[in-house]
Formats: structure tokens, sequence, C-alpha cells
């Protein structure tokens, strides 16, 4: 289950780099 792990982690990141993007035009509710 180690796959799913990693694929897990890289989901995160992505998400993690996406929402910083997102953050810079959009003000948090």
């Amino acid at each position: 289950i180690w796959v799913f792990r990693s694929l897990y982690d890289r989901c995160q990141s992505l998400v993690r780099i996406a929402r910083s993007k997102l953050g810079s035009f959009t003000v948090r509710v």
C-alpha cells in the first residue's frame, strides 16, 4: 500500500501548491 501512500502525498503537495496559488488571487473566507 506504499504506492497509495506516495500517491496520496503527491496529491497533498499538489493541493497545497494549488491552494497557495489560489490564495494569492482570492481572499480566504
